[in-house]
């Protein structure tokens, strides 16, 4: 339906745009924020463009990388 559809579409912005806030305050590059947790830079890259979602396991490292 719509509503969920859009209800998803928000939840994908609202990671994007925390990721990026978050890799900004801890003074990272997204070069750098891709090194340090062990991914293609273009697959972080696309997380914070979001056109990419990360599985279960990414986003486990991500949220530890950034605690």
């Amino acid at each position: 339906t719509r509503r969920s559809s859009d209800l998803h579409r928000w939840r994908k912005n609202m990671f994007q745009d925390r990721l990026q806030k978050l890799r900004e305050q801890h003074g990272y590059s997204v070069k750098e924020a891709a090194a340090a947790l062990h991914l293609p830079y273009t697959t972080y890259n696309n997380y914070e463009k979001n056109t990419r979602e990360p599985n279960g396991e990414i986003l486990c490292r991500i949220a530890a990388f950034f605690r």
